[in-house]
């Protein structure tokens, strides 16, 4: 587990580790766990509760779409 306070679902703590794992920061929730990337150009709250089947696995693609993400792969 992270530093962060625990995703009470499985796929969102899954989502939050994959996030980790590629550098972003997470904050811990008021209402959202907010992510943000290695650079400070993007962020990202991920809700704790979504209606959305496959929102987690959306937030990690939107994540790996990110330019900053891109330009790390590339060096």
């Amino acid at each position: 587990m992270g530093y962060w306070k625990k995703h009470q679902k499985p796929d969102g703590q899954k989502a939050l580790e994959e996030l980790d794992a590629m550098g972003w920061k997470i904050e811990n929730p008021p209402k959202y766990y907010t992510v943000k990337c290695p650079c400070g150009s993007h962020a990202r709250s991920v809700h704790l509760t979504p209606s959305n089947p496959g929102y987690f696995q959306e937030s990690v693609r939107w994540a790996k779409r990110q330019t900053c993400m891109n330009e790390e792969e590339g060096q």
